[in-house]
């Protein structure tokens, strides 16, 4: 779980490799410190959530949270037949826009420099070699680091 302050963006992730799990799996919110969950839509209106037979899918997405309360998110899994589903939820800023190249390599473009570290932009996600453009300079970083530890450098 991960509480989200009015104003802050969460990073949501579903990145399946090899294995092919069976299953559900929903992100949902709470107001209340978890007595009562709610389903996330996404920009379209849609509920965000996977269901079914998962190989190599790859769910990148972010939501904003634009209340005045906090917002405690879950993944909630339920119906899992097989394997495992690897979730993840981060606190990130939300790049302009986000290209999935291959094998967690990520392009981000956003109108200013990358931020380096566990909370920085890309992480969990952006593995080495992934790229960032700054659009307001015009200067591309390339991910030094990892996907658990970003380190943005300016080449």
């Amino acid at each position: 779980m991960l509480l989200i302050k009015p104003g802050e963006v969460l990073q949501y992730m579903i990145e399946i490799t090899g294995s092919s799990p069976v299953g559900t799996a929903i992100l949902q919110y709470s107001t209340d410190g978890g007595a009562v969950w709610k389903q996330e839509r996404g920009a379209d209106g849609e509920l965000i959530s996977e269901t079914g037979t998962m190989s190599s899918l790859q769910v990148l997405g972010w939501v904003k949270n634009e209340t005045a309360k906090n917002r405690l998110y879950r993944w909630f899994v339920t119906a899992i037949t097989s394997g495992t589903i690897p979730l993840s939820l981060s606190k990130n800023p939300q790049p302009v826009h986000t290209f999935s190249l291959e094998n967690g390599i990520y392009l981000f473009t956003n109108p200013e420099s990358p931020n380096s570290g566990v909370d920085g932009d890309g992480a969990q996600i952006a593995g080495a070699g992934s790229f960032y453009i700054d659009t307001s300079t015009g200067k591309t970083y390339r991910n030094e680091g990892n996907a658990t530890l970003p380190m943005w450098v300016s080449f």
